[in-house]
């Protein structure tokens, strides 16, 4: 083998390991430990050939591949009767083969067509490579090569998922980012305080899971769903909304400043918009059932015989406003011009 343990531990810390060219196993644990640590990079056959398993555990700990370290396979990583091996950093296997560990905190992107099985998963399997995930080993900037699992910042073609990390992720002011799509996985927070686009033509989705928070007063560019099971926390952000989009999820988004930039979009949950909503370059909204909520200082925009809101099936565009003797009052440019000698007070239109 490349590397043979028994009955010690070996610990790469900190440091880089390749295993090039091998007509055995790269490493094997037959009574002990690999324990991989503190940003330690360990790759085998990345270069050359290894004849057996990347890593082959036979009793024992095997492997502890710990957070913000990374290992890069070409073989399967294998452990042969007891239930051994944990992950609480990254992997990434481009193998054919069969592997199997027994607990899962971090990241496994199994590429290469075989099975990688996990006794106790409890982060994340992934079999695209299209697939980029945040890990804050750097700081929190999104910018920073470090703070992803691949070593490199996501680009147009990444579908970028955000999971709980101690460094959590900030977009902030300046160029805006950009992505194929995003997710925010349960206990994760994204701040934006710049611009996050899915760029065109792409159509990739926008997703906030339950326990997810999304924040920040940046902008949003969005051609694929809006869907938010979790936690839009808005603050003065603008959400432009293109082409074919649903506005879905089971959490209600309040927005601050909603546009539909050109397209078809359709509710498949309420909103709220606190400041202005405005439908532009040939925009419709079907309400299919569900309310818009204008607050008593929003607005809509942009209406007119190409830009309009309409429903298939119920739902309204309503605003609660203070009416004290109005004269020609239009709450909210909703369309409706209301005069009254009397003091209406607090009245939903």
């Amino acid at each position: 083998s490349g590397i043979s343990i028994s009955n010690t531990i070996v610990r790469n810390y900190n440091a880089i390991l390749r295993i090039d060219n091998t007509t055995q196993n790269g490493i094997e644990v037959t009574a002990g430990t690999f324990d991989n640590k503190n940003g330690g990079e360990v790759y085998i056959g990345e270069i050359g050939n290894v004849g057996g398993n990347a890593i082959l555990m036979n009793s024992g700990q095997g492997l502890l591949n710990q957070s913000c370290s990374l290992i890069k396979a070409t073989k399967p990583i294998y452990y042969s009767s007891t239930p051994s091996g944990t992950n609480n950093g990254i992997i990434i296997e481009n193998a054919g083969g069969n592997s199997r560990i027994q607990t899962n905190n971090g990241v496994i992107q199994n590429l290469g067509g075989g099975s990688f099985n996990i006794t106790n998963n409890n982060g994340i399997l992934s079999e695209s490579a299209d697939e980029v995930f945040w890990t804050g080993c750097g700081d929190t900037q999104w910018s920073n090569a470090d703070n992803w699992h691949t070593g490199a910042v996501p680009t147009t073609s990444s579908d970028v998922i955000i999971p709980n990390a101690t460094n959590a992720p900030v977009i902030p002011g300046g160029p805006t980012v950009r992505a194929n799509s995003l997710v925010i996985e349960s206990g994760a927070t994204l701040t934006n305080n710049g611009g996050f686009r899915i760029t065109s033509p792409s159509t990739g989705d926008l997703r906030i899971k339950s326990g997810g928070t999304l924040q920040g007063d940046g902008t949003y560019d969005i051609g694929g769903d809006w869907i938010n099971d979790g936690s839009f926390q808005a603050g003065t952000s603008t959400v432009y909304l293109y082409g074919t989009t649903q506005i879905k999820g089971s959490s209600q988004t309040d927005f601050n400043s909603l546009i539909f930039l050109g397209g078809t979009f359709s509710l498949e949950t309420p909103i709220s918009v606190s400041n202005f909503l405005a439908l532009v370059i040939n925009s419709t909204l079907d309400l299919n059932g569900y309310d818009v909520t204008l607050s008593a200082n929003a607005s809509i925009g942009g209406e007119n015989v190409s830009n309009y809101i309409y429903s298939t099936a119920g739902g309204v565009v309503k605003t609660t406003q203070i009416l004290n003797a109005p004269t020609s009052v239009n709450p909210g440019n909703i369309g409706v011009t209301i005069t009254s000698s009397a003091n209406l007070g607090s009245t939903t239109i």
